[in-house]
């Protein structure tokens, strides 16, 4: 018969995380970069904020709100 006493060594969870997080912010930072050469007029050939007419439509100007 074993009992558990709730001594739980939560240090490789926490480890795991960590790479998890680590991994999922570096991914967001490529895809970040990446939407910024789209939307930026001066590095590709679309319109600014990949719209025609800005003013009210701001197209995907709000993708790069931090």
């Amino acid at each position: 018969m074993l009992i558990s006493a709730g001594n739980f060594h939560g240090e490789y969870v926490a480890k795991a995380a960590d790479f998890i997080g680590m991994a999922l912010f570096n991914l967001a930072r490529f895809s970040e970069s990446r939407i910024q050469r789209y939307i930026n007029g001066r590095t590709s050939k679309l319109p600014d904020f990949l719209v025609r007419f800005g003013g009210l439509n701001s197209g995907l100007m709000i993708s790069q709100c931090k």
